[in-house]
């Protein structure tokens, strides 16, 4: 019983931040039943945090000079933003009816991702249409100067930021799965913003059918890169328990303070 069983056996990353396993078999970690660790609470209850805010949200507390577009909500032109964090870019300050062509830009000039926004739209052929171009930069995104251009077709209007190597908070996300995960998948879970060679571990809850509330499982132990981030490959079989599942990371040792916030706790759903 204890952190031991799980945390000792999964693999240090390594600096560029490789998976590590969950365990020398390749067995899931879903299936332990340990006491916590000191300091680790036995229960969650309500979730932390909420729901970004959305883009006609963001506009309407919005009073600057328009049109612009806002990265998740603030004029960040020329900021630096890290790794592992859901980002939406918003038009703000369009006309309604406005048809705009949206393109995020790497360092490289290759386009990461464009999609079609319609602003304020209510004809049935715009009903599909998003309010926001969202991104979320995993562990191994290129680091550097990216740009964001919005088009109508006669004017264009941008932003730019620096990606940086790192997070600029703990952050803990599961790629790929949009957290819906089924027995047999392998998952990858991404760490970043903690101390460079650190050991950080995650711990698991399950919540089963329960919206608010679940208890204490396991604990897994990694240590992270020199940019402070790791990957942990989440390993899953049909003898795992279904339902809801709370991830939860942090230094090994606790944090010196209060948590962050939210973004160090992930739901997913093995089903």
């Amino acid at each position: 019983m204890g952190q031991a069983v799980a945390g000792d056996q999964a693999e240090p990353a390594r600096s560029r931040a490789e998976p590590a396993r969950s365990s020398p078999d390749g067995s899931s970690v879903l299936n332990a039943h340990d006491l916590p660790p000191a300091g680790v609470d036995l229960s969650l209850g309500a979730a932390i945090g909420g729901d970004l805010a959305t883009c006609r949200e963001i506009a309407q507390e919005y009073s600057g000079p328009g049109p612009v577009i806002l990265i998740n909500g603030l004029d960040r032109n020329g900021a630096g933003l890290g790794l592992l964090r859901n980002y939406q870019f918003c038009p703000v300050g369009f006309g309604p009816g406005t048809r705009l062509a949206i393109t995020l830009t790497a360092p490289s000039n290759e386009v990461v991702q464009s999609i079609e926004i319609c602003m304020i739209c209510d004809d049935p052929a715009a009903a599909g249409l998003l309010d926001a171009l969202h991104w979320t930069p995993f562990l191994g995104t290129p680091t550097g100067r990216y740009t964001v251009a919005a088009t109508d077709g006669r004017q264009v209007w941008q932003t730019a930021f620096t990606l940086l190597p790192g997070a600029t908070s703990p952050l803990l996300v599961i790629r790929d799965y949009n957290n819906d995960l089924h027995p047999g998948d392998e998952a990858v879970v991404e760490l970043a913003g903690f101390r460079p060679r650190d050991r950080v571990a995650i711990d698991f809850y399950f919540a089963g059918d329960s919206p608010t509330n679940s208890e204490y499982r396991t604990s897994v132990v990694l240590q992270t890169d020199d940019q402070g981030n790791a990957r942990y490959r989440l390993v899953t079989d049909a003898d795992d328990p279904r339902g809801g599942w709370n991830l939860l990371s942090r230094p090994a040792g606790g944090f010196p303070q209060e948590p962050p916030s939210y973004d160090i706790m992930v739901r997913f759903h093995l089903g």
